[in-house]
């Protein structure tokens, strides 16, 4: 190891998500994260359209993927896809997706 004015080089750490939460089936996080709106105040109908914007998420990724949503398997391109879905199908306005 070469030392660059007397300090060690930064090494990159890589932490991946906790097994636990891998572990968890999204429909389960999604339920503790209702509650946790409910219990910190947030307004009934704030809750209600945040659980259907997520939900509804869900729902179009098994009937497109014919399979349900995992951490596993969550990237970049399926959130493009359901934006592109939104956009072009679904006639939202860009504010209304974003």
């Amino acid at each position: 190891m070469f030392f660059h004015g007397g300090k060690a080089p930064m090494q990159q750490r890589i932490t991946p998500l906790k097994t636990s939460q891998n572990a968890k089936a999204l429909q389960e996080l999604l339920e503790e994260w209702h509650l946790y709106l409910q219990n910190h105040d947030r307004s009934p109908g704030t809750v209600r359209k945040y659980t259907q914007a997520v939900t509804r998420f869900l729902a179009w990724h098994e009937q497109e993927e014919h399979a349900s949503l995992t951490w596993e398997i969550l990237n970049p391109i399926i959130l493009i896809g359901y934006r592109n879905e939104l956009q072009q199908e679904q006639h939202k306005s860009t504010n209304t997706v974003n």
